[in-house]
């Protein structure tokens, strides 16, 4: 297990506490996707890869309420799936808050919370991931 990550509700937005470790350093694309599973979907044998390590196609696409398909980042008024980039210091671990102005906790719910390989650079003109690569992380929100 990665760790922990706590979803505080404010007036206007959200706060995401991270309490993670074992992340290659720097910044990393950090959105809300539509799938409520991170299940590794393999099917027989041994499947001791913590699901949390290796994401699967079942976690979905970015959340994108309206199918607007624009990505410009959690501060414009289009794709609200982009979150601000997660920090991760030179110790592999990611503590500081994230703050989320256009999501309520409620749109976590049934969705999946993914950490990708590089840095979102909220364009378009990079890729449907804004450049951010591959899904290295995936937690879901418990429900209690």
């Amino acid at each position: 297990m990665l760790g922990t990550v706590r979803i505080s509700q404010r007036a206007s937005g959200v706060v995401i506490q991270p309490a993670l470790e074992g992340l290659k350093p720097g910044l990393h694309g950090f959105h809300i996707h539509e799938g409520g599973s991170c299940a590794s979907g393999r099917v027989g044998g041994d499947d001791t890869e913590s699901p949390s390590r290796k994401p699967s196609k079942e976690a979905g696409e970015h959340w994108d309420p309206g199918l607007k398909g624009n990505h410009e980042g959690p501060w414009q008024h289009e794709h609200r799936g982009d979150l601000p980039n997660l920090y991760v210091n030179p110790d592999g671990e990611a503590l500081l808050p994230v703050y989320a102005p256009r999501v309520s906790s409620k749109d976590f719910e049934n969705r999946a919370l993914v950490i990708h390989a590089r840095r979102d650079s909220y364009s378009d003109e990079e890729g449907s991931a804004g450049g951010s690569g591959d899904a290295i992380a995936c937690g879901v929100p418990d429900p209690g």
